[in-house]
């Protein structure tokens, strides 16, 4: 009968239980649906802007053809003749300058006086007017730029490289030499010839060559067969 008693007197207590339990149970799946319904607005959203962000790639991509476009029909309009005498300026300003290879590079340095030595140092020496005096290129600890120099006239620029040679001679600039101011396509193909003249020399050492319009040949047979 005491047993009985307990058990009757418990059952209120488990029946509180299990209701507290059916209510956290429906308030999780509330909780889940809340959930579920925001991770679809939330894939709902991202596919908005992905369809933006589509729509906007493809108005950017139709601006670019047609800028394309207009950028080619705008180049076809261009007179060929005005590109060239574009492109002659350019040549003819390069052709007055002179480029000085080997130069020793300091801290404060008097370049103009530095290059007037220099030419100075030619057989016969040079003395000419330079317009403007600088080094070229990123300046790297350990090696020296070059300098360009404009000069008046490719006369003077031409005559003065006809002389370069002569500054082996010299005791202090035997290793400074002279070049014309080329342009990047230019360097490449004088690159190019160097290294093919470096290789004549390895292989062929009984015999003297160097670079002559744009060719590597043979010292004594470009001087007994082409003409000046």
């Amino acid at each position: 009968a005491v047993v009985s008693t307990q058990s009757t007197g418990e059952q209120p207590e488990v029946m509180k239980l299990q209701s507290q339990l059916i209510q956290c149970q429906q308030e999780l799946n509330e909780s889940r649906k809340d959930v579920i319904e925001l991770q679809k607005r939330f894939i709902e959203k991202k596919e908005e802007n992905l369809c933006k962000v589509e729509s906007t790639v493809q108005e950017i991509q139709s601006y670019s053809t047609v800028l394309q476009s207009a950028v080619k029909e705008c180049t076809s309009v261009m007179a060929p003749a005005k590109i060239r005498a574009a492109m002659s300026v350019v040549q003819e300003n390069r052709s007055c300058n002179l480029m000085v290879h080997g130069l020793s590079e300091e801290e404060e340095e008097d370049l103009k006086g530095a290059v007037r030595e220099v030419l100075g140092s030619l057989s016969p020496p040079e003395a000419p007017v330079m317009e403007e005096v600088c080094r070229v290129g990123r300046k790297t600890e350990g090696k020296h730029r070059p300098v360009r120099i404009s000069l008046r006239s490719r006369e003077t620029v031409s005559r003065i490289l006809a002389r370069k040679t002569t500054l082996r001679d010299s005791s202090e600039f035997s290793r400074v030499y002279l070049a014309p101011d080329m342009s990047v396509e230019e360097r490449e193909v004088r690159g190019k010839l160097v290294v093919e003249l470096k290789e004549r020399r390895e292989r062929e050492k009984e015999k003297q060559f160097c670079i002559r319009r744009g060719l590597v040949v043979e010292t004594e047979s470009f001087s007994s067969n082409v003409q000046p």
